[in-house]
């Protein structure tokens, strides 16, 4: 293993072995790929422990696979996750646009609407150019985005969506003027109504795109119900870091941690990369820093979660059938009940809705993130923050309707009671744990 090996792949350091592993990958005759990146480190002089980090954003993006021998396989992505990586940007916009707007500036404001015009002005003359343009009007939202759990997510749907195939999938809709008129609006405004009409426009337009590209939308649910379950190395790690056997604010070396573990340096540094996801760990100039609770870790998960269940909600609730309905059904009602009597289990059953989900969605990218965005609630704090919106019948009642109701304007109407839900917790949670770690 080398030192800082198992820090957080998508580092700007980096990025320069990112685009040439990219390169390397892509110019061969598109098929799949198998490469030994140690043997290239030695052969393009570059260091390991980068390269094998650019190999793990690719592996993020679903591009890499790693093999039994420790090679890695690059592959384009199929229809179904292209399509699913067109769902997940849409979900991360409406948090990324609710958390961007309080801190907009007039100088931003400005650029933005120049960015606008000209997107408008390239698109109507059907120039090459108006596809980056595009992108950038809807990446401005990410890169200015101060949640940064939302903004890390948006950085790599983009990617992703960006190096999906070999050739590149070209973007075909340049019938872009709601979609600007919209963000325009959400930078005017800075109203949460103007927020969704812009996620419903550029939900439009890759509808459009899916069908010009011949892309099918995908069925929604997955084929059975999934939950990731740590590693035995993960467990041992989290154990420590929650009882204070490893301090908050201690460093500790790579090596140091595998000695602990007992466990091989791969499964330690996945390990490590999870915990680093929940917030707990930090790299330090390659050491593991045992992390400072942070209110605003908590916080930045809580708004992820809301605009993933949100879009989650809106595409599955109307098409829920069967058992996967029937447990729906009973995770809603056990909800309702527990608030009505103030169970202490209530917090555990409002947040098993958002778990149905994370277990059943068929989007890959969106079942991660949903568990990550739980993870992190869970943990980011010294202890999980008690759930008190006991007053959220009409909530409960709005997503009893739409479940398998083939009805989107009652999901729609249920996802947006859960964001106002959601935001009530935050505001309570805040004033109950002051500015710990902001």
């Amino acid at each position: 293993m080398v030192t800082g090996e198992w820090g957080d792949p998508w580092a700007s350091v980096n990025d320069d072995a990112y685009i040439a592993l990219l390169a390397h990958v892509r110019s061969g005759p598109g098929d799949a790929v198998v490469v030994d990146v140690d043997h290239l480190a030695v052969t393009q002089g570059a260091p390991r422990a980068r390269l094998r980090a650019a190999a793990a954003r690719l592996q993020d993006l679903g591009l890499f696979t790693l093999r039994s021998d420790g090679s890695w396989e690059y592959d384009g992505l199929s229809d179904e996750d292209i399509s699913d990586g067109y769902d997940f940007w849409v979900a991360l916009m409406g948090p990324a646009m609710r958390a961007t707007v309080p801190v907009l500036s007039d100088d931003l404001v400005q650029r933005l609407g120049t960015a606008a015009a000209s997107t408008r002005s390239l698109a109507a003359l059907r120039q090459p150019e108006y596809r980056a343009a595009f992108a950038t009007t809807a990446q401005f939202w990410f890169e200015h985005c101060p949640n940064r759990l939302v903004r890390s997510l948006g950085v790599q749907a983009f990617e992703r969506l960006r190096w999906a195939r070999f050739p590149n999938q070209p973007w075909t809709v340049p019938q872009l003027g709601p979609w600007l008129a919209a963000v325009e609006r959400v930078a005017a405004g800075r109203a949460a109504d103007d927020v969704d009409t812009a996620v419903h426009e550029l939900s439009a337009l890759f509808d459009v795109q899916r069908r010009n590209a011949g892309i099918p939308h995908p069925s929604g649910l997955a084929v059975s119900a999934s939950e990731r379950r740590r590693s035995a190395t993960e467990r041992s790690l989290l154990r420590d870091i929650r009882t204070g056997a490893l301090p908050v604010g201690s460093t500790h070396a790579f090596q140091s941690l595998v000695a602990r573990t007992g466990s091989p340096p791969a499964r330690v540094a996945e390990a490590l990369r999870s915990l680093a996801d929940l917030a707990l760990i930090e790299d330090d100039h390659g050491m593991v820093r045992i992390a400072e609770p942070s209110l605003t870790a908590w916080r930045d998960a809580m708004e992820l979660l809301a605009g993933l269940f949100t879009a989650a909600a809106r595409r599955l609730l109307p098409a829920l059938e069967g058992d996967a309905l029937e447990e729906f059904h009973d995770l809603v009602e056990r909800a309702r009940t527990d608030g009505e009597v103030r169970d202490h289990r209530y917090t555990d059953s409002a947040f098993a809705l958002s778990r149905f989900f994370a277990e059943h969605s068929g989007n890959r990218w969106e079942r991660g993130a949903l568990r990550l965005a739980i993870g992190r609630l869970v943990y980011a704090l010294p202890e999980a923050p008690a759930f008190r919106q006991w007053d959220a019948g009409a909530l409960w009642s709005a997503l009893d309707a739409a479940a398998g109701s083939g009805e989107p304007v009652a999901a729609r109407t249920a996802a947006e009671l859960f964001v106002d839900i959601a935001r009530a917790h935050v505001d309570d949670v805040t004033a109950r744990w002051g500015t710990m770690g902001s």
